[in-house]
């Protein structure tokens, strides 16, 4: 068994044929290129019960030569992965179901086996250099290749197929920050994109589509002897590799979901940089959070119009009826929806996007913060995680506390303020959550996110009701009339919803911390 460690970017058919004349790939490369013409067919049951085991069967043909492997799903890291993989060469063009004995495949039934047949293949062109670094004893070798061509579906035709334009870096000897180092170098500038997913997986989605769905991002597992420097690792993979699965839903598809949910991902990320904050004073490290910040931003405007069509207008849609025509801001809002989701996809589009996320993973695997100037903070760094998380969950609590005090008497700005301290305290509770018992953190994380809720409401009325004021300001009588409509209708619920948030209010100050 062999352990692919290993880098995947997606790039524009112009950009590759920069990278191939790059300097970097000049200096470092050991010889000439390899260019291999490679076919490549993929097996599986009509109920595909390989993928279910989360595996990749295929049989690869090179000029005369056949070789059948075996890869696992592996372990996501942010943008790099590690992976499984087992590989033998065949005497041809059939599989030898005899060699799966050596792998998890092994557990499946005979019946089930001989069910395998092909699935879809891939057909490109690819060119690889081995790159080293220039010592007599190189301190790390990449594998890097460039492959073009395509992906179909088992005995369809090519109007069928997903093109294939990527670049691998496979790192053969080193660590995975010589894998970021060679990445940023090469694809400085360019439209790059980080691709999680595997040809397998993009040609199981062509050949067996299923409706498509976002992404939700799940708490690391953190270890109780982990170092602080390693669970901000860990936290920070968790945030990107979260916001990578929902990017390709979201170009392809405008997918409301994923517009969200990579938010979210780019939310906590910053989320964790703040809490992070007293070992992380680098200017590097400040211009991943502001890079992180302007992606947030790009995306902020479909996503509020989201919130907006979907849980402010259409209820006052429904609840009022033929009674007033709200069909003009119905019309406007949906106008300017689709303004804002042309605005996140050119974003994403856009080289700083690209490079946003992956500076990001490469800040994660080899940033300054990991090399403080400041003994103390590489003390913290190299501390225990516990103590470490505990200080942090105790200061969370008590910022929302004290922005808390005099509940019932807040106006919309002091409960804003009172819902952003919420959020952060429940971003830092999902993040540390594997180091503390789970029976103890139930209720008091379900009244927290209770409170979240109830904030979130109040400020999205209050968010769409200047929103209306400001559409209806010199508008027509219609949608002036429209405006006031749908402010007056959340307004009239409003009372109860501020009720039903001091109710929670009081209950979240009655839970005790369940770190202590």
């Amino acid at each position: 068994m062999h352990v692919e460690v290993e880098l995947k970017l997606e790039l524009p058919l112009a950009a590759l044929e920069r990278l191939r004349r790059h300097p970097f790939v000049r200096t470092h490369k050991q010889g000439r290129a390899q260019s291999l013409h490679l076919y490549n067919t993929y097996y599986d049951t009509p109920d595909c019960d390989l993928a279910r085991q989360k595996a990749a069967l295929r049989l690869r043909r090179n000029g005369t030569q056949f070789f059948q492997t075996v890869k696992t799903k592996g372990d996501h890291q942010g943008a790099h992965f590690s992976r499984p993989e087992w590989e033998w060469p065949v005497a041809g063009d059939a599989l030898d179901v005899s060699l799966l004995a050596e792998t998890p495949l092994a557990s499946l039934s005979a019946p089930v086996l001989a069910a395998v047949q092909p699935l879809f293949t891939t057909d490109f062109k690819r060119t690889v250099w081995l790159l080293s670094a220039p010592e007599e004893t190189p301190s790390w070798q990449i594998e890097l290749t460039i492959d073009q061509g395509e992906i179909r579906p088992h005995g369809t035709t090519s109007t069928d197929s997903e093109a294939i334009c990527e670049v691998e870096l496979e790192l053969k000897h080193g660590s995975p920050r010589d894998l970021y180092h060679a990445a940023l170098t090469l694809t400085e500038g360019l439209p790059v994109r980080i691709c999680i997913h595997s040809k397998a997986e993009r040609g199981y989605a062509l050949a067996r589509p299923r409706p498509s769905r976002a992404h939700k991002g799940s708490a690391p597992a953190l270890k109780k002897n982990d170092t602080v420097a390693e669970a901000l690792q860990s936290i920070g993979q968790a945030c990107l590799g979260h916001a990578l699965l929902n990017e390709p839903l979201l170009r392809r598809l405008r997918h409301p979901e994923a517009v969200h949910q990579m938010r979210v991902a780019l939310r906590r990320f910053r989320s964790a940089l703040s809490v992070f904050k007293p070992v992380l004073g680098s200017p590097h490290s400040l211009q991943v959070k502001e890079d992180l910040r302007w992606l947030a931003g790009e995306l902020g405007d479909a996503r509020d119009l989201d919130v907006f069509s979907d849980e402010i207008l259409a209820p006052a849609v429904v609840a009022l009826g033929d009674g007033i025509d709200l069909s003009p801001l119905r019309s406007l809002i949906s106008h300017r929806r689709e303004l804002a989701y042309q605005r996140a996809l050119e974003a994403l589009e856009s080289p700083r996007s690209g490079q946003t996320l992956l500076h990001a993973a490469a800040w994660l695997e080899n940033g300054d913060w990991l090399t403080p100037d400041s003994a103390e903070q590489q003390a913290i760094l190299n501390g225990s995680l516990r103590p470490f998380a505990r200080q942090l969950l105790d200061h969370r609590l008590k910022s929302v506390l004290r922005a808390g005090q005099h509940f019932g008497t807040l106006d919309s700005l002091a409960r804003h303020a009172v819902r952003i301290e919420v959020k952060k305290l429940r971003y830092t509770c999902e993040f540390f959550s594997s180091l503390f018992s789970e029976k103890k953190q139930a209720d008091f994380n379900a009244t927290l996110s209770d409170l979240q809720e109830h904030l979130g409401a109040i400020n999205d009325a209050a968010v769409a009701r200047q929103k209306l004021s400001a559409i209806a300001q010199g508008g027509p009588a219609e949608l002036t009339l429209a405006c006031g409509a749908v402010i007056g209708w959340h307004q009239a619920h409003m009372e109860d919803t501020i009720k039903d948030c001091g109710k929670s209010w009081k209950q979240f100050q009655k839970q005790g911390p369940f770190w202590h």
